[in-house]
């Protein structure tokens, strides 16, 4: 039977472990099961190839899952949101405010500067 090795006894078998050795081929994680193995990917941001064994990032800016209310920046493995001038980015990293310039003293206004 593939993938298990006699004992010694010459009446058991013992799973050989693929993932100890550098034979798998996996790209990210290898996962040891029952007289086999599985590659998985790092993160959520990565899908597994065709192949079973090399991970691809997934470009979340493309495909609209990134949630970020202005920019979106794809990076290996995961992305990040920002936003545009004259706004700041809130604490959950997608959503951005508005920022008064005239409350900040960033308005550069010689006389009255209006919000």
């Amino acid at each position: 039977m593939n993938g298990f090795i006699l004992d010694v006894n010459g009446k058991n078998c013992t799973d050989i472990d693929p993932c100890e050795g550098d034979d798998h081929g996996c790209q990210h994680i290898c996962v040891n099961n029952d007289g086999g193995f599985e590659c998985q990917c790092f993160s959520d941001g990565y899908l597994l190839d065709g192949d079973g064994k090399t991970c691809n990032d997934i470009n979340e800016c493309d495909d609209d899952t990134d949630g970020c209310e202005h920019n979106c920046t794809n990076t290996d493995g995961s992305f990040y949101c920002s936003c545009d001038g004259g706004f700041t980015l809130d604490t959950n990293g997608k959503n951005c405010t508005d920022i008064n310039e005239c409350d900040d003293d960033t308005d550069d206004c010689e006389q009255i500067c209006t919000y």
